[in-house]
């Protein structure tokens, strides 16, 4: 696909593995230069080596950890140039809200939801000064699919993701009002085909990354 990204630069967090890693190579593919954070560093070099022996871009790693606001504070110094921010790290235990303790918890946000928080304050800034830029949020959707019981009870990846989810919302821009003011009206009842049974399967991290970069266009 030609998402008319080429470049463009492109900053990914938990970019070593998974859904980051999958982003990182979509966006590569669409001629974006790509800045890749994770904590792990022999995981971003191989990142970054599997990227450019595939693409013709700029790949830069800075293995940090974004629980701690200085090192957000480094990667906004180095990357002034950003145009497309993937928030995508986050390590929120397993378990229901009973089993994990206070610790748990707040090393779980530090990084999941305020690691969100502090690099979108950063870059947003940055975009809103240079009057362009897009921050695409990464949240796992199954834990809104399913129901309490399937998860085990109040599940802490479902508040997390709910947090994260409502910052993004809170972000959004005011819908504008329409130019011309405008009133439809209609009679009678619509009636639909009968929908074809769809046929399931298991999402992977480059069917996730996909929609990410769509987003990021």
């Amino acid at each position: 696909m030609d998402l008319d990204l080429r470049g463009k630069k492109a900053l990914i967090t938990g970019a070593s593995k998974g859904i980051g890693r999958a982003c990182a190579e979509v966006l590569a593919e669409e001629g974006c230069d790509v800045a890749l954070v994770s904590r792990t560093a022999a995981d971003l070099e191989a990142a970054r080596s599997a990227i450019t022996a595939k693409h013709n871009v700029g790949v830069r790693v800075f293995p940090l950890d974004l629980s701690d606001s200085a090192n957000v504070d480094k990667v906004a110094a180095e990357c002034t140039d950003i145009d497309i921010l993937v928030n995508n790290a986050g390590a929120i235990p397993g378990g229901d809200i009973v089993a994990i303790d206070e610790k748990r918890w707040r090393e779980a946000w530090d990084l999941k939801v305020f690691g969100y928080i502090n690099m979108t304050r950063r870059f947003y800034a940055q975009m809103r000064e240079r009057g362009h830029g897009v921050i695409v949020n990464v949240l796992g959707l199954i834990f809104f699919c399913l129901s309490g019981p399937a998860l085990g009870g109040i599940h802490a990846y479902r508040i997390a993701a709910y947090a994260a989810t409502a910052k993004t919302k809170a972000m959004r821009p005011p819908p504008r009002p329409p130019a011309t003011p405008t009133s439809a009206r209609s009679r009678g009842r619509a009636t639909r085909p009968p929908k074809r049974p769809r046929r399931r399967r298991n999402l992977t991290a480059a069917d996730s990354s996909s929609g990410r970069c769509f987003a990021a266009r």
